[in-house]
């Protein structure tokens, strides 16, 4: 498994981008280098073998690479830390979720309790009051399933 502390310390310990692929006129083997751009340090070299160059793609690969993986590494170090928040998160909504449902159940239980008790204080008093009561116990009842 990568380190991407080390990874991107190895990025920024480079010469700093960007970089650029540039013929330098020599009488070597290797006429194309890369180098940081306004600069003429050479970061490597890449061989020719009569008009074809060696390596075009991977030469493009190292252009890339000074400045994308940077920003890859940090954009992924980023987007882990955000991951690990967002399961936090998710874990104690789900904890407050159950504690919340926890006391609508009780409340539930309690309110139930109270019609029925209200139902005995008023027997024999009022029709409307205890068809009141059983409508809201039936309407406790049913969502509580």
């Amino acid at each position: 498994m990568r380190d991407a502390k080390k990874d991107l310390a190895i990025c920024e310990a480079a010469a700093s981008g960007p970089w650029e692929y540039v013929w330098q006129y020599t009488y070597t083997n290797c006429p194309w280098t890369i180098q940081a751009q306004n600069s003429r340090y050479w970061v490597c070299s890449l061989p020719q073998r009569g008009f074809e160059t060696v390596g075009n793609p991977d030469a493009e690969f190292i252009i890339t690479a000074r400045e994308a993986l940077p920003h890859w590494i940090n954009r992924t170090v980023a987007a882990e830390a955000r991951a690990k928040r967002l399961e936090k998160d998710l874990r104690e909504a789900e904890v407050r979720t159950k504690m919340a449902e926890a006391r609508e159940m009780d409340l539930r239980q309690n309110i139930i309790v109270a019609i029925l008790q209200l139902r005995v204080a008023n027997k024999g008093y009022s029709g409307w009051m205890n068809d009141a009561l059983n409508t809201l116990k039936q309407a406790l009842e049913r969502d509580n399933t």
